[in-house]
């Protein structure tokens, strides 16, 4: 453990200044708890322990602990000591431990076969070199707000994050940004590979067809229909011109109707 000097009363007179041995400085709040252990007065100082310890209820150690405070950072907040906040961390830390493995089990896609978000994950990091292993996932959700899963990973110059909101009851996640919406989008483009997904060039396409002669389209009897009916009210039936060699002086056909 390093020892600490004291260099001087701080400007606002309310902090000490400290030196530790490698010169680096520390600054220290004069708290109530501080003058009393500074005067050796072991009985006031337990008794503003436990003071701090009746402040802060069990429930709200572990709310903060659930908003993604660490354990040190809420015992120096309330004046109190490590391992008295740690008691509380075991349920919060299996509570974000199980959020957490939710959202990796999640499928995005509408397949029962589709990819789960882990492996969506490790996917899209592989294409980066990232192993997923080495991926960190924590989960904090603040009172009344819903939970915040968290992604932390090495990849190019520095650490990226990766962002989503999860909510237990419908199972909804949704992506907070670039980095998220890349990692479990499923909708992300895909590598060139053999077996991929071919992409319809829809430019292309038009420019191929601008040589090209549109083919008749197809007959679907709607002619035959109409000759049919003709034919039963009466009406001369619609009939192609006769070809070259057909008898000369041939009678039209009239239809059955009565003539005029």
């Amino acid at each position: 453990m390093d020892e600490l000097e004291l260099v001087r009363l701080h400007e606002d007179g309310e902090h000490l200044v400290l030196r530790a041995t490698g010169g680096a400085q520390f600054v220290l709040p004069i708290t109530e708890a501080l003058r009393a252990a500074v005067r050796r007065d072991r009985p006031h100082l337990e008794h503003l322990r436990a003071e701090g310890e009746r402040n802060l209820a069990p429930r709200e150690i572990q709310a903060r602990l659930r908003a993604g405070d660490s354990v040190e950072a809420v015992a120096e907040a309330a004046g109190l000591g490590v391992e008295h906040v740690r008691r509380f961390a075991g349920p919060v830390v299996a509570e974000q431990e199980y959020v957490v493995e939710r959202v990796r089990g999640l499928r995005p896609g509408h397949d029962e076969d589709s990819p789960t978000v882990g492996e969506l994950v490790a996917q899209r990091l592989a294409a980066r070199d990232v192993d997923a292993a080495a991926v960190a996932w924590s989960a904090a959700r603040a009172h009344g707000s819903p939970w915040v899963v968290t992604a932390t990973f090495e990849a190019g110059t520095g650490e990226r994050t990766a962002r989503w909101t999860y909510d237990p009851a419908t199972r909804a996640l949704q992506a907070l940004d670039d980095e998220a919406r890349w990692l479990s989008g499923t909708d992300a483009p895909r590598d060139p590979a053999p077996g991929a997904v071919a992409v319809f060039d829809v430019d292309a396409t038009a420019r191929g067809a601008r040589g090209l002669r549109a083919a008749p389209p197809a007959d679907d009897g709607t002619a035959e229909l109409l000759d049919d009916l003709s034919q039963r009210r009466g009406v001369r039936p619609r009939k192609d011109p006769a070809p070259a060699g057909d008898a000369v002086g041939q009678e039209p056909f009239e239809g059955f109707g009565p003539l005029a």
